[in-house]
């Protein structure tokens, strides 16, 4: 979907009767089309559309649509400071000094990391660049962080996700960014089937990841919290 769906959504509701947006991952007739033409693809949607068989795409609300790209925004943030944690460790094993990833993990110790004298010089200004930004990423990822939870907070079901084992706040806020509003599903196949939710939600200070759960793979650990968070959306849909 392109970035500014929404907004063009948002200018024209009030003109038209009614506005469907086509998954186009799913309704994959129009990618494989031979016909490659604006005309062709029109008439594919009238077709599906009369016969109801279009995948459509949910429209979130302000809230969720902010959510999202506060989110996106995060990690954009979070993706660069690993990438800054990675300039530093590659500075310092060129000196070899061979330390975990806990050694830029806190102000503190990035700190110590600033007062060692064993590195060379062109390494030693590499390392304090790193660590300078990291600290300027920090704070803003915070300061997103912050309005994240500030929008999220009183969202519908938040609590009742919290009670899943090992599930925080910003982690909560996340999967309900992600569905949207559970109301719109009448079972909880269908909401796996528009967001890949049930699976395990693997989670760092880095990063918020989702990871696919099948009889071959996963861990025991995320197959229950899988179970769990399954069990908490069939409760939710039919209450």
């Amino acid at each position: 979907m392109t970035q500014n769906i929404y907004y063009f959504y948002d200018q024209i509701k009030d003109f038209v009767g009614r506005i469907v947006l086509v998954d186009t991952y799913r309704f994959s007739v129009i990618a494989k089309s031979k016909k490659k033409t604006d005309k062709a693809d029109a008439l594919a949607l009238a077709r599906f559309l009369k016969l109801d068989h279009l995948p459509e795409v949910p429209v979130p609300s302000e809230r969720v649509r902010q959510l999202r790209h506060l989110l996106q925004a995060r990690e954009t943030l979070v993706g660069l400071r690993t990438k800054l944690k990675n300039l530093g460790h590659a500075a310092l094993t060129r000196n070899g000094i061979a330390l975990s990833r806990s050694a830029f993990a806190c102000r503190i110790a990035r700190e110590r990391l600033l007062k060692r004298d064993d590195l060379s010089a062109a390494e030693r200004v590499i390392l304090q660049s790193a660590i300078r930004q990291i600290g300027e990423l920090d704070n803003e990822i915070e300061q997103l962080e912050a309005e994240i939870i500030r929008l999220g907070k009183p969202m519908k079901g938040i609590k009742r996700l919290l009670q899943l084992h090992g599930m925080n706040l910003l982690s909560a806020i996340s999967v309900l960014a992600e569905i949207g509003s559970i109301e719109q599903f009448e079972t909880s196949k269908q909401l796996v089937a528009y967001s890949g939710l049930a699976t395990s939600l693997r989670q760092s200070n880095e990063t918020i990841r989702q990871g696919h759960i099948t009889k071959q793979g996963g861990s025991g650990c995320g197959r229950r919290r899988s179970a769990r968070f399954s069990r908490w959306l069939n409760e939710r849909i039919r209450h």
